[in-house]
């Protein structure tokens, strides 16, 4: 499975940056997938990773390098925006409920 989730994250890595001629790591490209600073330097490499990889591959990345997932949906939803275009993940998260722990918690 971790040969699976390295051959994954080449492929990104590939994907995002070989257009580019740039160089970063997955830590680097998971930090940045969630950092809307991403959208003030229109960080090119984090457009590609929500315009040019698939759905799945980004949805597994962002699980497997423990990235959160509302963060990146925020950052993706401003680069469609400035795009002009829909991205997949650029879609809001459904709501959940807050359940009480305790009634403290209340």
């Amino acid at each position: 499975m971790l040969g699976k989730a390295r051959r994954g994250a080449g492929t990104i890595l590939t994907t995002v940056c070989a257009p580019y001629g740039s160089s970063i790591s997955a830590a680097e490209l998971a930090e940045r997938i969630s950092d809307p600073r991403s959208l003030e330097q229109y960080d090119a490499c984090v457009f590609a990773f929500f315009s040019d990889v698939s759905e799945r591959l980004q949805r597994e990345f962002i699980q497997e390098m423990g990235v959160d997932p509302r963060a990146a949906a925020n950052v993706a939803s401003g680069f469609a925006k400035l795009a002009g275009f829909d991205l997949p993940l650029a879609t809001p998260f459904p709501e959940t409920r807050h359940a009480p722990k305790d009634e403290a918690d209340v």
